[in-house]
């Protein structure tokens, strides 16, 4: 993986932690909210009135094509931000953000972020640098090219741990990754066959368990050589 951003066919896994140590220093003193699984925190279309920071969680950012297709366009970990079109333009929403798993988040209405960036420049240029980010993780990548299905999968699934690994605690080193095979498989751009094929390869080699809510890590480090 390259700097802990993994980049799928029509989607990018953003989990790279963020300096943002001015708006750090602002959010810590706010009032979050917490977002159960699948809930909408906004909707494609809607007109965004504040800028979003997850504390704890993953978002996914996904978008309703012409053909009335929904395509999975980003997701997003903890320390991200995510409503910047507010700030830049005075656009609606391009594409709905809704929570993958329960999530805590903390949000900065317009009004107030402008006073913030009026008082404080670096404010602002850690925004721009943010945004400059999304505009290049967006773009298409030759991976989409080189991985097969099966491929797909265990990248799927090993960004995924990674990320859990720093953001949970298991004990005896373990990893747990809240999704079903039905989840991977939409992370994936696959099917649920073929999560079930690669799931029980890694099972057979005591690299990982399949459980009710979702799968259990044992050898990551394993893993993430495939």
């Amino acid at each position: 993986m390259y700097n802990n951003e993994v980049y799928f066919p029509q989607y990018r896994a953003n989990f790279e932690n963020n300096s943002l140590i001015n708006w750090k220093n602002i959010i810590k003193n706010l009032e979050s909210k917490t977002y159960t699984k699948k809930s909408i925190i906004v909707n494609q279309g809607e007109n965004v009135k504040y800028l979003y920071f997850i504390i704890e969680g993953l978002v996914e950012y996904t978008y309703i094509n012409e053909d009335g297709v929904e395509e999975l366009v980003e997701i997003l970990g903890a320390e991200n931000f995510f409503g910047l079109q507010s700030i830049f333009g005075k656009n609606p929403s391009v594409g709905s953000f809704i929570a993958l798993q329960d999530s805590k988040i903390t949000s900065i209405s317009i009004s107030e972020l402008k006073k913030y960036i009026n008082h404080d420049k670096n404010l602002a240029n850690e925004l721009l640098e943010e945004l400059s980010k999304i505009t290049n993780g967006l773009t298409r990548q030759i991976f989409e090219q080189r991985l097969n299905a099966e491929e797909r999968v265990e990248e799927t699934i090993c960004s995924l741990a990674e990320y859990y690994k720093k953001h949970q605690k298991f004990k005896d080193n373990k990893i747990f990754i809240p999704f079903s095979q039905s989840d991977l498989a939409r992370l994936s751009r696959t099917t649920r066959v073929t999560v079930t094929k690669v799931l029980s390869k890694l099972r057979k080699s005591n690299l990982l368990d399949t459980v009710y809510s979702g799968i259990i890590i044992y050898k990551f480090d394993k893993i993430k050589k495939l």
